[in-house]
C-alpha cells in the first residue's frame, strides 16, 4: 500500500492516516509519504491497556512536513505507539527494519512511545528532525538503529533517542550528526544524541 499526499483541505484538521485497533496486527512493506496535516502517519490506538503485540516492519516513512500549528496533543509525529493513559501497560509491539527519511513534523518526536515492553530495532532515521522518544512507559528496548543527520540548525528538534521511564535498555545504536542541545531540568529523562 502507498499513501501519498493525502491531506485535508485545512492543514489544522487532525487526520491520522492509519489507526490500528485490536491484537496481533502487522503493518509491513508500505510507503507513507508527503503528510502535511496534523495527525500521526500511523497510530496504535490501544484499547483498555490490552497487550496488542503489533508488528510494524519494512515500511518507508518520508517527507513528514507540518504546515500550520500543532494542536494541544502535539499530534505531528510519524508514529505513536499507545497513549499516555495506558502507557504503563504492555503493548509488547515490535518496530523494526523501517526507514524514516526527512521526517520533519515540527515536534521533537519522530516515534512517540506511550506504552510498555516494546522493541525498536534495525530502523534507520535519516535527515530528520526529532527523536525516537520513549515518552511514556517502561521496559522498552532500543537497539541496532541508525540515526543519520547532517546537523540541522533546529537544535531542539535534532536528536537521537529520548529516554523516560524505568528499566529501558538502549544499546548498539549509531547516532551521527545530531546537534540537539535542549535540556529540561525538571525532567528525569535521559538522552542520547543531545535531545531531552
Amino acid at each position: 500500500v502507498q499513501i501519498d499526499d493525502y491531506n485535508p483541505s485545512s492543514t489544522d484538521d487532525d487526520l491520522r492516516w492509519v489507526r490500528v485497533y485490536g491484537q496481533d496486527n502487522e503493518i509491513s512493506y508500505n510507503t507513507f509519504i508527503n503528510k502535511t496535516s496534523i495527525g500521526s502517519m500511523l497510530f496504535n490506538q490501544r484499547e483498555n491497556g490490552i497487550e496488542d503485540r503489533m508488528k510494524i516492519h519494512h515500511n518507508y516513512f518520508a517527507y513528514r512536513n507540518q504546515i500550520g500549528i500543532a494542536d494541544s496533543a502535539n499530534d505531528i509525529d510519524v508514529m505513536r505507539i499507545g497513549d499516555s493513559s495506558k502507557s504503563l501497560t504492555n503493548s509488547s509491539s515490535e518496530i523494526y527494519d523501517n526507514y524514516f527519511y526527512e521526517a520533519n513534523g515540527g515536534e521533537p518526536e519522530v516515534i512517540s512511545n506511550k506504552s510498555s515492553n516494546n522493541k525498536y530495532y534495525n530502523n534507520t532515521f535519516e535527515n530528520y528532525l526529532g527523536s525516537l522518544s520513549l515518552r511514556h512507559g517502561n521496559d522498552c528496548k532500543v537497539y541496532n538503529n541508525f540515526f543519520l543527520n547532517p546537523g540541522q540548525n533546529e537544535s531542539y528538534f535534532n536528536g537521537g533517542i529520548r529516554v523516560e521511564g524505568e528499566r529501558h535498555m538502549v544499546y548498539n545504536n549509531y547516532i551521527q550528526g545530531t546537534n540537539g542541545t535542549k535540556q529540561n531540568s525538571n525532567s528525569k529523562a535521559g538522552s542520547l544524541g543531545g535531545i531531552n
